[in-house]
């Protein structure tokens, strides 16, 4: 396998367009989430999700999107946290958050990083009066006519009118109630009083991957703890910068003719330096199932992933493809003839029901790899005494840059302080002097 150079210096450039502070803050907190977890032997999960966009200006108004919504990154990320892991959840901007979705499924959106519409609000507000707002709680949990948008004369919404003017508008008590709700509430706080959930954002296929690298890199020294977990909806193709025009393209009535270039792949880079030893998850969408084989065996053969996710267009809400290896022995997988393509059919009408089968699979594939990682290394013992030694040595470092920036922010709060007081105090008295000098 050859990577071509003028992927490698795309790839590099793109890390190198993240802003210098935005990059060093990044870095920093990685660091110290990987260092925390690895130490602990905690496995860590990097979960990409939600689509990428390439835009067609670099003052960006238009931009080729698509349909990605990142509901299957953030199911991932809610059963990963439940299994333990420490997650890394590399998102698109405005897609689907892990938890949040409750909240999204019970207001009845069609997808979860959906703003609420008129009938929503039915299910999220109540009024003051608990008979109507029982009457309101009912007809829109069995699907009937949003209340909110009867008929005034009805008598349940004058009553409902009457009671919002003395006691105005609350949530709704099966809101307020909701077990969905509530449990995704509790497992968030419980991950964040953890910290075992870093929440890093991306909007353009640029943005993607030069975080995805920094993650990747920072995730290295934890070796097969690791598990990569690509199931964002990357770009195809991309103009790049040097070929967008500066402002808005103008609407003049003539044709548009856009060159698009290939988005450099980059998952044989991440397999080979980023974070070689990790267990790589990657996703293949098509609409034709004897090219979803294809290409999900190329993806072993070619980049040397451990396991494909493969779907079909119609039907990936219901029904997914795996491309695994019968046991996952292997340290660089190359030939896929004798892996399994095993389908998983939705259990259940559970919206849930498929994520988790999947993520079964997927969690019992990474604990084989992680058991046979040091066997598989000749170094055996010493290799995890070497790993563990240089996760203890990386840990001090980032305590004492956390250190000195606490250090620093302190003093920069205490200088700022100083002078605050010394020119109020100057002020002052510069007031009294006048009011001296005129008596």
């Amino acid at each position: 396998m050859t990577k071509n150079k003028d992927d490698e210096k795309e790839t590099l450039t793109f890390l190198g367009e993240i802003d210098h502070k935005i990059r060093q803050s990044l870095q920093l907190e990685l660091d110290s989430f990987v260092v925390q977890h690895a130490t602990a032997h905690r496995p860590v999960a990097l979960v990409t999700s939600g689509g990428t966009a390439a835009d067609l200006e670099n003052q960006s108004v238009r931009c080729i999107d698509n349909f990605s919504t990142g509901l299957r990154g953030a199911i991932a990320v809610e059963q990963l946290l439940q299994r333990g892991y420490a997650v890394v959840h590399l998102s698109r901007k405005g897609s689907a958050e892990p938890f949040a979705r409750a909240l999204s499924q019970y207001l009845g959106l069609q997808q979860a990083n959906h703003g609420l519409d008129v009938q929503s609000l039915g299910r999220l507000f109540a009024s003051g009066d608990t008979d109507v707002e029982d009457e309101l709680v009912k007809a829109v949990l069995e699907q009937e006519q949003d209340p909110f948008l009867t008929n005034p004369s009805s008598s349940a919404a004058v009553r409902r009118s009457k009671a919002s003017e003395n006691d105005g508008v609350r949530l709704n008590r099966a809101l307020l109630h909701s077990k969905a709700v509530r449990n995704a509430v509790f497992e968030q706080r419980a991950a964040m009083v953890d910290g075992r959930l870093l929440s890093i954002s991306f909007r353009t296929v640029e943005d993607y991957l030069g975080r995805l690298q920094l993650c990747a890199e920072s995730l290295r020294d934890a070796q097969s703890l690791v598990m990569i977990f690509l199931a964002a909806a990357v770009s195809d193709f991309y103009v790049p910068a040097e070929g967008r025009v500066e402002h808005k393209i103008q609407s003049d009535g003539e044709d548009l003719v856009l060159t698009l270039k290939p988005v450099p792949k980059v998952i044989e880079e991440l397999r080979q330096k980023w974070c070689p030893d990790a267990f790589v998850v990657t996703f293949k969408l098509e609409t034709d199932t004897k090219i979803l084989k294809e290409k999900a065996a190329r993806a072993v053969e070619r980049y040397g992933c451990h396991m494909v996710i493969g779907n079909l267009l119609k039907s990936r809400h219901n029904k997914v493809w795996i491309l695994s290896p019968p046991e996952q022995r292997e340290k660089h997988p190359t030939c896929s003839s004798d892996w399994n393509f095993d389908e998983i059919v939705k259990p259940s009408s559970d919206t849930d029901s498929l994520e988790t089968a999947l993520m079964e699979v997927v969690i019992q594939s990474h604990f084989e790899f992680i058991s046979l990682h040091f066997q598989r290394n000749l170094a055996g013992v010493q290799a995890a005494q070497d790993v563990h030694t240089s996760l203890a040595n990386k840990k001090r470092v980032v305590q004492r840059q956390l250190f000195r920036n606490h250090a620093r922010n302190v003093g920069i709060q205490c200088i700022a302080s100083a002078l605050a007081f010394f020119f109020s105090y100057q002020i002052n008295s510069q007031l009294q002097r006048r009011i001296q000098s005129r008596r």
